[in-house]
């Protein structure tokens, strides 16, 4: 072989090898670069990884994209529609509920009615009543057919069935109770890694039932600071921050990489006074706070606008609402001679606890408020624990004072009896006979028109008796990334199963 033959053999072998290199890795650069990744700066981290270990709408709003229920609701709409189930029939007390079919856990399982009535025995064996109190049989008819029984004819059903995710009953005999360590549902997401105060992460599934999701991986991350929230935003490594303030909105509505999403949110935004605890037995003091809390200059100049007053337990777009009710005014006066006539004319002191950084400016509107009941002489210590500690004191009904939101869904069923139904939950520990009846009876109604007047008789009793301060539904507030391509809906959450990218 001559010199010519030797060089060219080789130079050849090298043409072919950088060749197949190019055509293998070209296509992995060009799926690199099609990658879609959201990341989500919440005021707050989940407290567990077991999805019926909470009952805050932060966490839900996580779960629900690896972990499905039966039902979901559309805002735009105002109906519920099938996620799990295809459809289903009410006879009285006995739901049915067909199955969708070829649908899999992220594990490669199939989803059949075992898992719904193992998913549903378990929220009721470990004690989350609050959310299927109501539910007191489970059947089996075949694989892809249930039938629920309730206690009683209780239209309100399906608004408790959005909350209720299916986990899988073969995960849970392979692991027990450390079926919680992994996550394992039927959603567009599947989870990753949780490291608590940190991320969670969770990745496209591919064989999803339904519509495939848009983005491939999700990191949700807690960072309880606004100023943080706001200033990952800016940098780019947040594409959604959430609970903006009104007072950063102008500026970073210039800023050409960022937008502003508003949505008049359901949530209500209160302050409860439990009856359990002095001076909050007594009606008089009660009714004496309410006057001396000037609703309309929080909203004016803490919220610079963005709120909207609340004079009902039930917002515009929910059963129940009443437009005739009105808010009590501000009247410092008033509340004085009150609570001189309670027997408290030099005022009292009270620990009045407000989460941080889980609704837009709760601790300023706190701090503002307890400002305000200074005045009238109430010398109320602003308390702002950390998240899943305030929660779980409230729960538990451990406070007097508290600043809270509630009631973010359509039907206000669950809401009541949370709140106000004695003996449901000890969260406030109201306590009316009268009150307890009507929730009972409009739970049972399905007369559209009839329960509706009942909801808005049994709010106005208890609004008379004032467990709580009603202040206002806020404007919810996304920073987004301007490449993001998403729309809030009234229930806050932000699905990433809605988003894309461009």
């Amino acid at each position: 072989m001559n010199a010519r033959h030797a060089f060219i053999k080789p130079t050849l072998v090298l043409i072919l090898f950088l060749s197949i290199v190019c055509f293998v890795t070209k296509p992995v650069i060009s799926q690199a670069s099609e990658y879609k990744q959201i990341t989500i700066s919440l005021g707050v981290d989940i407290p567990t990884l077991d999805p019926y270990g909470h009952s805050d709408a932060a966490s839900f709003s996580i779960w629900k994209h690896m972990l499905e229920p039966l039902v979901l609701f559309n805002f735009y709409e105002r109906r519920f529609y099938g996620a799990l189930a295809e459809s289903w029939t009410v006879e009285g007390k006995e739901w049915t509920f067909k199955l969708r079919k070829g649908v899999k856990f992220h594990n490669g399982a199939d989803f059949t009615a075992k898992d719904v009535k193992f998913s549903f025995e378990r929220i009721k064996r470990i004690g989350k009543q609050v959310i299927l109190g109501d539910l007191e049989g489970i059947k089996i008819v075949d694989n892809y057919t249930v039938k629920l029984i309730t206690k009683r004819p209780f239209p309100p059903f399906l608004s408790r069935l959005w909350d209720a995710v299916i986990v899988s009953e073969q995960v849970y005999k392979k692991y027990g109770e450390d079926a919680t360590k992994h996550p394992i549902g039927t959603g567009p997401f599947k989870f990753v890694e949780w490291v608590r105060g940190s991320h969670l992460v969770a990745e496209k599934n591919y064989n999803y039932w339904g519509e495939p999701a848009k983005i491939d991986r999700v990191i949700w991350k807690p960072i309880g600071e606004t100023a943080a929230r706001i200033t990952a935003l800016e940098k780019g490594s947040t594409d959604i921050a959430v609970d903006i303030p009104p007072h950063e909105v102008a500026r970073l509505e210039k800023n050409p990489n960022i937008r502003i999403e508003k949505v008049r949110s359901m949530r209500l935004i209160q302050v409860a006074l439990s009856p359990r605890f002095k001076p909050f037995q007594n009606r008089l003091v009660r009714l004496a706070v309410n006057y001396a809390v000037d609703v309309d200059s929080l909203i004016k100049y803490v919220l610079q606008g963005r709120g909207y007053r609340a004079a009902s337990l039930s917002g515009p777009a929910s059963i129940g609402y009443d437009p005739g009710l009105k808010p009590f005014p501000y009247d410092s006066a008033k509340a004085k001679a009150l609570l001189a006539q309670a027997g408290y004319p030099n005022g009292f002191e009270v620990d009045f606890y407000a989460p941080n950084g889980r609704y837009p400016k709760d601790r300023e509107l706190a701090q503002a408020i307890a400002g305000q009941l200074a005045k009238v002489g109430i010398r109320a210590r602003v308390i702002t624990p950390e998240w899943s500690i305030f929660w779980s004191s409230v729960r538990k009904g451990k406070y007097s004072m508290f600043y809270f939101g509630g009631f973010n869904h359509v039907d206000p069923d669950i809401f009541l009896k949370l709140y106000f139904r004695t003996g449901f939950s000890p969260r406030i520990g109201y306590s009316n006979p009268e009150v307890d009846k009507l929730i009972d009876t409009q739970g049972s109604e399905f007369d559209q028109e009839k329960r509706n007047k009942l909801v808005q008789r049994v709010i106005r009793m208890i609004i008379e008796d004032v467990p709580t301060i009603l202040l206002y539904h806020h404007e919810k507030l996304f920073g987004v990334r301007e490449n993001v391509v998403w729309k809030p809906t009234p229930e806050e959450t932000v699905n990433v199963q809605q988003a894309s990218m461009r």
